[in-house]
């Protein structure tokens, strides 16, 4: 129990440091990340088997917010490219 504990909390450190990071830094975050996700969720088929409705709201939640904060993360990559390109167009001038 300690074991998943610790690679659940290590996963969580990776995914906030490929939030702050460049484009570099989040490839290599998440890819740790997943590696401790493995080890964090060996025992959750069990408690899946035991409480299946809440599992199955708590994963809609978790799915919900990767997929806003991923739009987001996107959304705000694409607002950088349109400034990058106004602040070029005016350097021209």
């Amino acid at each position: 129990m300690a074991e998943r504990t610790s690679s659940g909390l290590k996963a969580a450190q990776h995914l906030s440091k490929a939030a702050d990071g460049g484009t570099l830094r989040k490839g290599f975050s998440l890819w740790r990340a997943t590696s401790h996700l493995k080890v964090a969720a060996a025992g959750a088929g069990d408690l899946i088997k035991r409480h299946p409705a809440p599992a199955a709201l708590i994963g809609g939640a978790v799915t919900g917010a990767a997929i806003f904060f991923a739009a987001r993360s996107m959304a705000a990559g694409e607002e950088e490219e349109v400034d990058d390109e106004e602040s070029e167009e005016d350097e021209e001038e």
